[in-house]
C-alpha cells in the first residue's frame, strides 16, 4: 500500500490501527517527507490525521495491542514516544521493521 506524500516519496507504508486506551481506529500509516503520517479511514472518530516530523520522535518500542484497553491481545504493536511527552500506539504488521525504520 502506498500513499503519496508532498514530495511523492514514500519510504514505508502499511495498514494500521491506532489505539488510545480502549478506543481504536483503522487507517493508513506511512513515512514520507521526513514525517510519520497516519490517516484514519473514518475521520469522524477524531483519531487523526497525524503528521509527525521524524525529528519529534523520541523513541519507538514494541508494545501490546489491547482489547478493551487492558487485555493484551496482540504483540504486533509499536509505541511512538514523542519529545513533548505524548505517545501514540499502532497495531500493525512487522513491528520490528517499523521500529528499525523509525529509530
Amino acid at each position: 500500500m502506498y500513499e503519496i506524500g508532498l514530495s511523492d516519496e514514500v519510504v514505508k507504508s502499511t495498514y494500521a490501527t491506532i489505539q488510545k486506551g480502549a478506543f481504536r481506529a483503522d487507517g493508513k500509516l506511512w513515512i514520507a517527507d521526513d514525517q510519520l503520517h497516519f490517516s484514519p479511514f473514518d475521520k469522524d472518530l477524531g483519531y487523526g490525521p497525524y503528521h509527525i516530523p521524524l525529528a519529534d520522535i523520541k523513541g519507538v518500542s514494541k508494545t501490546w495491542g489491547k482489547g478493551a484497553g487492558v487485555i493484551p491481545v496482540t504483540s504486533n504493536a509499536i509505541k511512538v514516544d514523542l519529545v513533548d511527552g505524548k505517545d501514540l500506539s499502532f497495531i500493525l504488521a512487522s513491528p520490528k521493521e517499523w521500529i528499525k525504520q523509525l529509530s
